[in-house]
């Protein structure tokens, strides 16, 4: 398989975010908008995230979440909705070096 970041793999990129992303959907996209993508069959495989505009990553264009399918996510969001709602807070913890690797 060809890696992202060579051209074979760009191009692939490219004509599968064109096959599988809409128009009418590309259009909507924006940095801040969610996009949940529940795949079936081989398209669980598929890494949506990476897929490109020939400039950008999907993943750069929106907040890209994976359901994996409709009747979890379903599930989920009714479950979601019947919870009080709470503040959203993010703690965020990174390790500038581990061990002795670079």
């Amino acid at each position: 398989m060809y890696g992202a970041n060579s051209r074979v793999g760009s191009i692939h990129l490219k004509r599968l975010y064109d096959c599988l992303l809409p128009e009418s959907l590309q259009r909507q996209l924006s940095p801040g908008r969610l996009l949940v993508i529940a795949p079936a069959g081989r398209l669980h495989g598929l890494p949506f995230h990476a897929l490109n505009d020939g400039a950008t990553y999907l993943c750069q264009r929106a907040v890209v979440v994976y359901a994996p399918s409709l009747t979890a996510l379903a599930f989920s969001l009714a479950r979601a909705a019947e919870l009080p709602a709470r503040p959203q807070s993010l703690l965020a913890v990174a390790v500038e070096q581990f061990g002795d690797s670079v």
